[in-house]
This record gives structure tokens, C-alpha cells and sequence, in this order.
């Protein structure tokens, strides 16, 4: 996690990654696993509906539980077979390849699809592309990466004009001359 994160990031990913850090004890790990929310639904409003509470067992005679309730705060279940939509499933998957790449449990992945899903459930969401940080990101590439020699590559690679490179990096040298003196 850099500062243009901090900077840039959309908050409500940024509060997501907070929450799963906290689930997960890793905040690589939880930054990797909101940038994928964020490149997989970004700028598009997300609803998940709600699902509804089970209601829990009636005691049974004699102040007994039943065997089988469920328990006061039990998961939602959902209306119907499409209420969790399949990108949640797509998202357990790749938090369990993060997890598994970054030496953590495999076994927390389930955990997070559910902590993201709980967030994100019952109200409309927009989940933003987040093209201020990828601006961010793509601009202290070249300014890392800049030299007169290599000018011609850093406009092919990034799409943009020499004259854009170049306002770009004075840009950008102003911004890290300003954080010298903060």
C-alpha cells in the first residue's frame, strides 16, 4: 500500500480493505483483494438484495433448543438461487489465490466474498473505476522511469504525446518538491 493509495484510492474501497485486513491480519493482502473489486466492478453501481433473516427454532418443551436452529445473527438466506450474484463466487476464488500466494489461509477466503458481500448488501453501491489512482500511478511510473533516452518509449507505452509526458513530469517533480518542505 503506497501513499497514492491513501491519496487516490476510492474511499469505499479503502473501507473495505480495512475491514478485511482486520479479518485477515495482512494488509497486502486486503489492498490485492479490493484492487480486484475494484478492476473487476468498477464503475458500475452494484445491488446485492436482501436476503432474509431465519427465524430461529422455537424452544421445544422443557426450555430446550431445537437440535438444529440456526442462531440468533445466522447468515441471510437468500430469496432466490440468484441473490448472490456470481461475481461474489469469482471474488472468493480470487481472494483464495491471493491468500494462497501471500502464505495465508486458503480457508479465509469464504470469509471475505461474505464480509464483502455483507457490506454491500441491501443498498446500491457504485464501485468507482478509481481512474485517479490509476492516473496517479501511471504518473509516477514515468516520472521513475523518465530519461531523455527512453522519452519516445514512455509516449508509446502510456498512449500519451511527448508534450504530455513532459507536463506530466513537471508536474509531478513539483508535487515531490512540495513534500520536501511538508
Amino acid at each position: 500500500m503506497n501513499n497514492l493509495a491513501e491519496e487516490y484510492y476510492p474511499e469505499i474501497l479503502l473501507d473495505l480493505r480495512d475491514k478485511i485486513a482486520e479479518l485477515i491480519g495482512d494488509q497486502g493482502a486486503a489492498f490485492a483483494i479490493t484492487e480486484y473489486i475494484r478492476r473487476e466492478r468498477g464503475g458500475r453501481n452494484l445491488y446485492l438484495p436482501k436476503g432474509r433473516k431465519r427465524k430461529p427454532a422455537e424452544p421445544e418443551p422443557g426450555g430446550q433448543e431445537a437440535l438444529f436452529a440456526p442462531a440468533v445473527g445466522a447468515p441471510l438466506v437468500a430469496p432466490d438461487s440468484d441473490a448472490v450474484p456470481g461475481w461474489i463466487d469469482r471474488l472468493r476464488q480470487a481472494a483464495e489465490k491471493i491468500l494462497v500466494e501471500r502464505g495465508l489461509a486458503a480457508e479465509l477466503a469464504p470469509a471475505v466474498a461474505e464480509l464483502v458481500r455483507a457490506e454491500l448488501t441491501g443498498e446500491g453501491v457504485y464501485i468507482p473505476q478509481g481512474q485517479r489512482y490509476a492516473q496517479a500511478l501511471r504518473d509516477a511510473d514515468i516520472l521513475d522511469r523518465f530519461s531523455r533516452a527512453n522519452i519516445d518509449r514512455l509516449c508509446s507505452q502510456h498512449g500519451l504525446t511527448e508534450q504530455r509526458v513532459y507536463q506530466i513530469l513537471n508536474k509531478e517533480l513539483r508535487k515531490r518538491q512540495r513534500r520536501l518542505f511538508d
